[in-house]
């Protein structure tokens, strides 16, 4: 029987090498300093790992919001904030914060963020951001919304009468115009 025998891991590689975007904030700054940053988020966020990390996160990823403009709220930060209040993760579905591109351009983006906790001894040290820019998914979703919108004007103007029929259940179900 051979001994297979591997060196430790080493975390931080583990880390950084992961293809789902994170970030870690300190959990006992109120500014959130930036401590760690994966490749994956550094790509996404069009950044250097080395021109955020050690920056508080606003500085680093300033909110360009109107309710942060308005109010001076960030809702990012409440979501990290619920965390080191809670223990317990935090999921925000649909975040629009927009980033400067490479060449200074604000561009708009939207995020699905999850926050968790990151314990020691029991106290939340430090919280991790999960990252996924659904800018793609969001914008697509309103298209198509405002495209159904139009081909129901479209349909009610013209007249037409449209339904469909469930063929599982049996069940027609039709719009105003064919029931005229």
């Amino acid at each position: 029987m051979s001994k297979f025998t591997q060196p430790p891991l080493n975390y931080q590689d583990l880390f950084a090498s992961l293809g789902v975007a994170y970030i870690v904030f300190d959990g006992n700054d109120p500014e959130f300093t930036i401590v760690a940053e994966n490749k994956a988020h550094a790509d996404m966020a069009m950044v250097k790992r080395e021109d955020v990390i050690g920056k508080p996160l606003l500085e680093a990823f300033p909110d360009e919001s109107e309710e942060y403009a308005k109010k001076g709220e960030s809702r990012l930060l409440a979501s990290i904030r619920k965390v080191l209040a809670t223990g317990e993760s935090d999921t925000m579905d649909e975040l629009r914060y927009d980033l400067k591109d490479p060449n200074g351009v604000l561009t708009t983006k939207y995020w699905e963020v999850t926050h968790y906790p990151v314990f020691e001894d029991e106290k939340v040290r430090a919280v991790c951001q999960q990252t996924q820019d659904i800018t793609d998914r969001v914008l697509a979703r309103r298209e198509l919304k405002v495209t159904k919108d139009q081909l129901g004007r479209v349909l009610e103007y013209g007249g037409v009468g449209t339904w469909i029929w469930d063929l599982k259940r049996d069940v027609i179900a039709a719009d105003k115009n064919l029931a005229r």
